[in-house]
């Protein structure tokens, strides 16, 4: 299940987030040096790593990935983390986790 769960989210989501970074890259305002392998692995990392579903962890280490998944993506030439999108991830941990 895991497996599918994975392959799900890397052939269905990553185009579409591919897409979004050549457009970004097409106008100027990403730098992304390979959108494809970008978007496959904020897609598996996001639907993974960031699931508090599967890695069940304090809100402290939650708190903690975010913020290394928002300086990797950074550093990839995707600055798509804000106050918003933080805040989002942390509500979702509060759903899943007690920590």
């Amino acid at each position: 299940m895991f497996k599918n769960h994975v392959l799900l989210n890397v052939n269905e989501g990553a185009p579409f987030i591919e897409r979004l970074l050549i457009m970004g890259n097409d106008d100027g305002s990403m730098s992304v040096a390979d959108p494809k392998h970008t978007a496959q692995i904020f897609m598996v990392l996001s639907t993974t790593w960031l699931d508090p579903d599967i890695f069940e962890v304090s809100v402290e280490e939650y708190a903690n990935k975010v913020q290394f998944m928002e300086q990797l993506t950074e550093m990839l030439g995707v600055p798509f983390m804000d106050e918003e999108l933080r805040e989002q991830f942390m509500k979702l941990h509060k759903l899943y986790n007690k920590n």
